[in-house]
């Protein structure tokens, strides 16, 4: 969970309950966008929108929003990347679940994210450089073929 409030702490006990009587690898709390009030400046809203976009295209859809700050998740994912996450950035949903090379369960739940309580969003350019870079890392791998003997670079 992100610590800027937005989130609502309340859907914590909800996504945990439905996360541990679901058995999921993943339960991620999405963002709708389609409302009008989704907590996020109208330029912060197109940025994300944006940049699911160019992920679900370039790297196959395999979650709605993978920029969320908002999930559960089962330990051995981690540890079965963690040699192979970016390792930079905000964005650790999105380096787990496009490092995983299997299988995984994955349920989502829609929530409606606050206007912040206080602090900056943490978007800016060199924020953006960092997400597109770990697009292009992951891009880049899909082509070339995952090889567990390869050791992943970190620009």
């Amino acid at each position: 969970m992100d610590c800027d409030l937005q989130q609502n702490s309340k859907n914590i006990i909800k996504m945990f309950n439905i996360y541990n009587k679901k058995d999921a690898d993943f339960f991620i709390g999405v963002r709708n966008f389609e409302k009008r009030h989704s907590g996020l400046s109208y330029h912060r809203s197109i940025v994300s929108r944006l940049l699911i976009i160019i992920i679900n295209v370039l790297l196959g859809k395999k979650i709605s929003d993978p920029m969320s700050g908002f999930f559960i998740f089962k330990k051995k994912h981690f540890f079965k990347t963690k040699k192979y996450l970016y390792g930079k950035g905000y964005k650790i949903l999105f380096d787990l679940v496009y490092n995983l090379k299997y299988k995984i369960k994955i349920i989502e739940y829609e929530i409606t994210l606050h206007k912040r309580h206080s602090g900056e969003s943490k978007m800016s350019f060199e924020t953006l450089k960092i997400i597109i870079i770990q697009i292009l890392r992951l891009l880049f791998f899909k082509i070339i073929g995952f090889n567990k003997n390869f050791k992943y670079f970190i620009l």
